[in-house]
């Protein structure tokens, strides 16, 4: 028998918000339609978290229409660590900062959690602040969303 559990750390704005992990837990992962289709793709192929759902999906799924909204998290990116021994790295970025949406050289690296991640492409390794110039230099992650969860 296969035991499953789960390491999870949700942060908003530089906080690391608790009451939000137990919640998507207890209430959300067992409807989270992204997660079995996360499990699917290619290991690191980076998404947007809407690519996950269908156009239906989008309109019922209490993950998208309640959690991610309050997580400022609906058009955010989600990836996929494998690990060894089948252990399993979930890493998701809120919303962007930048109006335009997300594109390759405002997008920033899973690989470093530092404020000095780079976009995925390009291997810049500009200050987020100057990645996301909406940023301020002292406080470059007040608009940045990330959860990281270990499966």
């Amino acid at each position: 028998m296969t035991s499953t559990s789960f390491f999870a750390q949700a942060c908003y704005r530089g906080e690391r918000h608790a009451e939000l992990e137990q919640e998507y837990f207890k209430v959300y992962y067992p409807l989270d339609e992204r997660m079995p289709r996360l499990r699917r793709l290619p290991d690191s192929r980076i998404v947007q978290s809407d690519e996950l759902l269908t156009e239906e999906e989008m309109k019922t799924s209490p993950v998208y229409n309640e959690l991610l909204p309050r997580a400022d998290s609906r058009n955010g990116l989600v990836t996929r660590f494998d690990w060894p021994d089948g252990s399993r790295i979930v890493w998701t970025v809120g919303d962007p900062a930048d109006a335009a949406g997300w594109h390759a050289s405002a997008t920033p690296s899973p690989a470093s959690g530092s404020p000095q991640a780079g976009p995925l492409q390009g291997g810049s390794s500009a200050p987020v602040s100057s990645t996301f110039p909406r940023l301020s230099a002292k406080r470059p992650f007040d608009k940045v969303r990330a959860a990281a969860q270990a499966d």
